[in-house]
């Protein structure tokens, strides 16, 4: 049943982006580009400013 909670809390979090219980942070999009992988999940830069897009699900 825990293992079940988790997994729920996790993809619920990631889809409605709340704060604090998503694993999709700023850090995570810094190791993709550290490491070269995943172009499309990078960090946009706009003004001087880095922003990053939301995590992209598959219907």
């Amino acid at each position: 049943m825990h293992v079940e909670k988790n997994v729920f809390d996790t993809l619920m979090g990631a889809i409605l982006d709340i704060e604090g219980k998503t694993k999709d942070t700023i850090k995570a999009h810094l190791d993709l580009e550290r490491m070269g992988i995943r172009r499309g999940l990078w960090m946009n830069m706009d003004n001087d400013k880095a922003r990053r897009d939301l995590a992209f699900f598959f219907p």
